[in-house]
């Protein structure tokens, strides 16, 4: 369990350019939960995940991992990332991750290789300087490297940015096979319909501040700045007596509504 109690933190603090960037949040994210984290730029989202593995410590309140050992327990992949990439090869670059929990030399390249196979690079992409990829490239290999470790937490920072769709359905698979294994998942994203259609639980912030927690649906009803184009559009439709049904979230959902309504 991912405990957040009273958490507050402000960049530059004592200065004339200090920003607070989260004030007094609160909120538990519970073992094999499925979370998305919403908000406008700014809301304080990449500062709280960076938390979750020790990158920043809050200036007040806690952060806690529960239920681990001291080894690694959050695996984080940053929103650009060129930021994690640094090794001479890719291969090199996916296997850092397991040497450093202790595997051999073999095992983490056993290890490396199979995630790779996942994410579809070969053994050309395998010898290439990961900083010379192109950025959906580069995101898979950021991705590879984080769940070639075996952690118990995957935070992904827009994990989808810079992939084409089937590469993003194909993530996104990969994120629900581990939440079966018991894995938890959190995931930063500026698209509600991917919450919408993976999330089980909702975090969403504004301006450094906790707005709500709970159950996508719930959250997204009872938060109106959180429509998004699919309830937009289902709305519409409804005052023109296009569909009857209510509480529409996602475009699938759109879809059969509307055959209902034609066929």
């Amino acid at each position: 369990m991912i405990e957040v109690k009273n958490v507050s933190y402000t960049y530059n603090k004592g200065t004339s350019f200090s920003k607070k960037a989260l004030d007094d949040v609160s909120f538990k994210i519970e073992d094999g939960d499925f979370v998305g984290i919403c908000g406008a730029t700014g809301s304080g989202k990449s500062t709280l995940i960076k938390m979750f593995n020790g990158l920043l410590k809050p200036d007040s309140g806690s952060v806690c991992i529960k239920g681990c050992d001291n080894k690694i327990k959050v695996g984080l992949v940053f929103q650009y990332p060129e930021n994690q990439l640094f090794e001479e090869t890719v291969l090199k670059d996916i296997m850092f991750g397991p040497l450093n929990q202790g595997l051999s030399e073999k095992q983490a390249k056993q290890k490396a290789l199979e995630v790779a196979s996942l994410f579809g690079l070969d053994d050309s992409i395998l010898k290439r300087n990961p900083l010379n990829l192109s950025g959906g490239e580069k995101r898979k290999v950021a991705l590879c490297g984080v769940f070639a470790m075996d952690v118990p937490v995957y935070v992904l920072d827009e994990p989808v940015s810079a992939l084409d769709p089937a590469s993003s359905a194909s993530l996104f698979e990969i994120l629900h096979k581990l939440n079966s294994m018991g894995k938890t998942i959190v995931i930063v994203s500026h698209s509600l319909e991917d919450i919408s259609n993976h999330c089980k639980t909702l975090i969403y912030l504004d301006s450094g501040k906790l707005q709500a927690c709970g159950p996508v649906r719930s959250v997204l009803l009872e938060n109106k700045t959180l429509e998004n184009q699919n309830m937009k559009l289902a709305n519409l439709l409804r005052t023109k007596g296009l569909i009857n049904e209510p509480n529409i979230f996602t475009k699938e959902e759109l879809l059969d509504a509307l055959r209902q309504r034609f066929n």
